[in-house]
């Protein structure tokens, strides 16, 4: 659904309503389920018997790629990147981790002292998967590689059919500008194309949590050239805002965390601290800092989910009453 969101801290003149891609589903949750939806047809029809892919130890990515392929009878092969002086049996059998052994995913450890995004650890975790794959085409089977976040062309599709779904919802007629976060491109690249091709004037922004934009839109520009779109320049479909990582992919300020508590009491719309929090962190301080760099007044943010799971994992491991605080008379 598509519904006003009452957002603490707007600058006047805006209104901004919300996209709930988080209420997709449970284990398929967010826009991991609409990218893989497309990435599973092309492994089913191209006979593909297992997938690998890459992300953090708690990745929503991760998890939703290992049930969905668990679900169709596939194996799934998940490299899992950590502190560098990780070892497998230190890693806790919580959260999303739990959820991978319970669909019987493969999982790897790679122990790493940069950011997950960092652009030499992308391309390094890239040629492990590629090592990944050539160890089971050695045992008999053919894997797909699947890049983080399912981000390649064929999941694009994904956020091509969103926005027509969001067509249907009224957008074009009731919104200026769609904000999304950016962490590995797929979605943001789904969207810029559907916007050129449906001919919509609304304008993208897209705030970024990992990689730099000089790093984004080359990506953007590979996505698109996947989809057939090679005459167009993604620097004309979205703007990509950066100065919202903060201390880094997956890490929070008390700021942040501060942030979130004001947005779920008051909103009751719970967002998760490595995307969607900073997303509208960025949102909220473009609207102060720089209005003009909005079309129009009517904001669309797309809450690209995150699991439920992590949320409480999240709590139990900040200490919950750092995040409310009862006084209790007697």
């Amino acid at each position: 659904p598509i519904h006003n969101w009452v957002l603490p801290g707007v600058a006047d003149g805006f209104e901004v309503y919300i996209k709930r891609d988080d209420l997709t589903g449970s284990d398929l949750s967010g826009n991991k389920v609409r990218k893989l939806e497309f990435v599973f047809a092309e492994v089913l029809e191209k006979g593909y018997d297992s997938i690998i892919t890459v992300g953090s130890y708690q990745s929503n990515h991760c998890r939703a790629t290992a049930v969905a392929a668990r679900q169709l009878g596939l194996e799934s092969h998940l490299l899992l990147k950590g502190p560098a002086d990780t070892k497998p049996e230190s890693v806790p059998t919580s959260g999303n981790i739990l959820l991978n052994r319970l669909v019987g995913a493969n999982m790897y450890i790679a122990g790493y002292s940069k950011p997950l995004k960092d652009d030499k650890l992308f391309d390094g975790m890239i040629r492990q998967m590629t090592a990944i794959q050539t160890k089971l085409r050695a045992q008999g089977k053919n894997p797909y590689v699947l890049e983080p976040g399912g981000a390649n062309a064929t999941g694009c599709w994904g956020y091509i059919e969103a926005f027509n779904e969001m067509i249907k919802q009224g957008v074009l007629d009731n919104i200026d500008d769609i904000v999304v976060c950016v962490g590995s491109s797929g979605t943001a690249s789904g969207l810029a194309a559907a916007n050129y091709l449906t001919g919509s004037k609304i304008k993208l922004h897209g705030i970024t949590i990992s990689m730099r934009s000089e790093r984004l839109y080359p990506k953007i520009d590979d996505d698109l050239s996947g989809l057939g779109l090679t005459d167009i320049n993604s620097h004309d479909l979205i703007e990509i805002v950066d100065g919202y990582v903060g201390g880094g992919y997956g890490k929070y300020t008390a700021e942040e965390l501060a942030l979130l508590k004001e947005i779920s009491t008051t909103t009751g719309i719970i967002l998760d601290t490595t995307f969607t929090l900073k997303t509208v962190k960025g949102m909220l301080c473009e609207m102060k800092t720089d209005p003009t760099r909005f079309k129009g007044h009517r904001i669309l943010f797309i809450h690209t989910g995150m699991s439920k799971y992590i949320v409480i994992l999240f709590l139990v491991k900040e200490n919950y009453t750092i995040m409310f605080q009862y006084s209790v008379e007697n």
